[in-house]
């Protein structure tokens, strides 16, 4: 299932930067025609797999963000998986999935799997200063 991730973890700011990245590196590669954001809060198996089986339009890879994990049956991850597209990709993003629902372990168990977990006080520091020299503040 390498074209199916999953972005989680408490840390918003590199979460996001993270998933910010990707979508700028496939819209220079790919324009962004084939980008598609669904909010996984409100979508329903059949909208999400109108996005996922389609081919890439005008292009040769079509990326699919869904923010927030749905309340699928865990089933459902076999049932994407073998339907999609092979030049589909597809991210979940979800602050802090419930753990407990079977469409989440399954993500865990076999999506392909990026933590982005809060910094402790050295990590932070070191961050910032590295964010800082970056930008040019120091």
């Amino acid at each position: 299932m390498s074209n199916i991730h999953l972005f989680i973890g408490e840390n918003d700011f590199e979460r996001q930067q993270e998933l910010r990245r990707w979508k700028d590196e496939f819209m220079a590669k790919h324009g962004d025609i084939n980008l598609v954001t669904l909010d996984g809060s409100k979508l329903t198996l059949p909208a999400l797999m109108d996005q996922i089986t389609s081919p890439p339009f005008l292009g040769d890879k079509r990326l699919v963000i869904v923010e927030q994990v749905p309340g699928f049956d865990k089933e459902v991850l076999d049932v994407i998986a073998s339907s999609m597209h092979q030049d589909t990709i597809i991210v979940f993003v979800d602050r802090k999935p419930d753990k407990r629902k079977g469409f989440v372990k399954r993500l865990l168990k076999d999506a392909t799997n990026h933590a982005f977990t809060p910094l402790k006080q050295p990590q932070l520091l070191r961050w910032a200063n590295d964010k800082a020299v970056t930008l040019g503040l120091q």
